[in-house]
């Protein structure tokens, strides 16, 4: 788990959040150790939403990640 992952953990645990977006496996473990589980988001969810809010082209935007490098996990 990098520090970012450990960061959005310790903020969770002092602020109660709504939801959590982490795409991380060994942080979503960890979220679902500290009872976060029903939270969790994945930054795919978040590009699925706008998509259907028609705010840009979900598979558009994976492809480019996709091609930048970025390897997203989809729910």
């Amino acid at each position: 788990m990098k520090f970012g992952e450990q960061d959005v953990l310790n903020l969770a645990i002092e602020q109660n959040p709504f939801r959590l977006i982490i795409d991380d496996s060994a942080a979503r473990n960890e979220a679902r150790g500290l009872g976060f589980g029903d939270l969790l988001l994945y930054t795919s969810d978040i590009l699925k939403l706008a998509g259907e809010k028609g705010w840009l082209d979900y598979n558009d935007a994976m492809k480019e990640l996709k091609e930048k490098g970025e390897i997203l996990p989809e729910s």
